[in-house]
């Protein structure tokens, strides 16, 4: 059970593990890749696992048992006429909405014997989204941009709040359509950001990957299998999260059915664990198991912890616990990259960071508080969120949502008030202990947490800190 502040996007991801779609499993009776065994899928399912692992080969397994207009992943299902390079026998459990049935296939297939089984299929309808198609999508629609643009939307501002999370660019407005032409249909989007229009022809890879994927999830209904493989191409990893997020949030309104490949670490802890399926090699090929715990498996991925190779200087212990907040937030599998301290002292910072310029193992960065921004230019410093005291900005975020910080807070509202008071009048180092001390049952740490965290929830500020964290993940980047 959530409440009305939870966080929306955990409800999403409950929803979507008793959800189901019209996949429900895959029979593989023989193949040249994967393991004699059955599958099964609810409504949103991740394949990770290694790099080689299986995972893009079950993916073209199943597009190759199912109709769409795509007919390429990772491997040439059908091209032209051609017999497909899938080997295999297979067998698909369907429910399209009249009750489940059972369809076997076998691959390579004539392209006449395939359109032939595809129509017995329908209303079901199979999306392919990977790097591969985004990129031939965008050859088509550079061919084709002169054809018929139509069934634009424009996207809400949740909408926008979620790609802004993804790429770190803010828009004004976003608007989905597609473009018609004579040899079929591709999507369009483009937008206004900082007053300036941009469309998919003058996105980077990682912003049109993005919008792709997006655009595609949006069209989809409830006899749609979505097939993604690796959502994370392209992308930095502070956006994974919001990414998956989104991802889930869209097949969750559309009702359709997704089916990702991923190893990506953001991702894999993001995602419940009964809603994974990990994909091993063994001496008969790949086998597809449900995954009790992610532990063993982050490992594999990478997740070990990694000697620090990053000291981060700041002023203060607040500073540090905000540094740390939005590693947390925006880059949490990299957090054991960085040493955060506090040098009790903005010159000190600058100079703990000088210090390391020249060192070939080891980098530094000093991130000093907002209202430092125009004082220093050296390279190696940057800064918080915001153009004043952090103490003073954070009070701020727990003033404009009283409400939620008094729910979370467990006072009243006439409370915090109160509290908000006394501590505008108190140094600042202190804010936290004197609103600690006049709202009974209130830590200091608890009244700090939350004010960082309805905080970094601005747009403005999440922005902000989205570009901080970019600029420590590139300084933290080993010299070349």
């Amino acid at each position: 059970m959530t409440s009305k502040h939870s966080d929306p996007r955990l409800a999403v991801w409950e929803q979507l593990r008793a959800g189901s779609g019209p996949l429900e499993q895959l029979q593989i009776h023989s193949s040249p890749v994967l393991a004699p065994q059955c599958v099964r899928f609810g409504q949103l399912t991740a394949l990770v696992g290694l790099h080689g692992a299986g995972k893009s080969y079950m993916l073209s397994t199943l597009a190759a048992g199912l109709p769409g207009w795509q007919v390429k992943l990772q491997l040439p299902i059908e091209s032209d006429g051609h017999v497909d390079e899938l080997r295999g026998k297979y067998g698909l459990t369907l429910r399209p909405g009249d009750g489940p049935r059972e369809v076997g296939y076998t691959r390579p297939v004539d392209r006449e014997e395939r359109e032939a089984f595809d129509a017995i299929l329908e209303p079901l309808w199979l999306t392919t989204l990977s790097p591969y198609m985004a990129l031939s999508e965008l050859s088509f629609a550079t061919d084709n941009f002169r054809s018929k643009l139509v069934d634009f939307t424009d996207i809400t501002r949740g909408g926008l709040n979620a790609v802004r999370d993804i790429t770190g660019h803010e828009y004004q407005s976003l608007e989905y359509g597609r473009i018609d032409g004579p040899d079929g249909y591709a999507p369009f989007f483009r937008g206004i950001r900082q007053s300036h229009e941009v469309d998919m022809f003058s996105m980077s890879a990682s912003e049109f990957w993005v919008h792709f994927v997006l655009a595609h999830l949006r069209i989809a209904d409830k006899d749609a299998v979505v097939l993604i493989d690796e959502p994370e191409s392209f992308l930095a990893q502070p956006g994974h999260r919001a990414f998956i997020d989104e991802i889930a949030r869209l097949t969750l309104a559309a009702g359709c059915q997704t089916i990702i490949a991923t190893h990506s670490d953001t991702m894999v802890r993001r995602i419940p664990s009964s809603l994974l399926l990990q994909v091993t090699q063994s001496s008969n090929g790949a086998i597809v198991s449900e995954v009790a715990g992610t532990g063993a498996l982050l490992r594999a991925l990478g997740r070990e912890r990694v000697p620090v190779c990053a000291l981060v200087f700041v002023e203060d212990a607040l500073a540090s616990t905000v540094v740390r907040a939005m590693m947390n937030l925006l880059a949490p599998d990299d957090v054991d990259k960085f040493d955060v301290i506090d040098s009790g002292g903005k010159d000190i910072a600058v100079r703990g960071a000088g210090l390391f310029k020249n060192s070939q193992r080891l980098r530094a960065m000093a991130v000093l508080d907002g209202d430092q921004r125009g004082k220093y230019t050296t390279e190696c410093v940057l800064f918080l969120p915001g153009a004043g005291v952090p103490e003073i900005d954070l009070l701020d975020s727990l003033r404009s949502a009283e409400s939620i910080a008094a729910e979370r807070l467990h006072v009243s509202v006439s409370d915090l008030r109160i509290g908000l008071e006394v501590a505008g009048r108190a140094s600042h180092q202190l804010v936290f202990e004197v609103m600690g001390e006049v709202l009974a049952g209130s830590s200091a740490e608890k009244v700090r947490d939350l004010a960082i965290e309805l905080w970094l929830q601005q747009s403005e500020v999440a922005v902000h800190a989205r570009t901080l964290i970019g600029e420590l993940l590139a300084g933290a980047a080993p010299a070349r």
